[in-house]
C-alpha cells in the first residue's frame, strides 16, 4: 500500500527538497536512462524533453551539455536554475 512506501521514505530519513523551484519538466544529460521528466527521473535527451513537454510549458535543465542538434519548434521556457543559464546554439 501507499501508505507502507511512505512510510520506508520517512522511517529512512525522509527526503531532501531543493531548495530553488521545481516546477516544470526536467532534462539532465549526464542520466545514463531516459526517466519521465521529472525532478528525479529527468530526461537524458533533449528530443525525449521536447516531445514530453506541453507547449508553453517549463524545461530545467540540470548542469551538463549535450551535442543536441535539431529544431526547436514549439514555445518553451527553458531554465537552468542550478548552473545560471543555458547556452544554446554554442559550439
Amino acid at each position: 500500500a501507499i501508505e507502507t512506501e511512505i512510510l520506508a521514505v520517512i522511517n529512512a530519513g525522509g527526503i531532501t527538497w531543493p531548495t530553488q523551484g521545481v516546477d516544470g519538466q526536467w532534462a539532465d544529460f549526464n542520466e545514463a536512462a531516459a526517466g519521465e521528466g521529472s525532478f528525479e527521473e529527468p530526461w537524458n535527451d533533449l528530443s525525449l524533453a521536447l516531445n514530453g513537454i506541453a507547449d508553453e510549458g517549463t524545461l530545467n535543465i540540470k548542469p551538463g551539455s549535450t551535442d543536441w542538434t535539431g529544431t526547436i519548434n514549439q514555445t518553451v521556457r527553458i531554465r537552468a536554475p542550478f548552473n545560471g543559464g543555458a547556452i544554446i546554439g554554442q559550439q
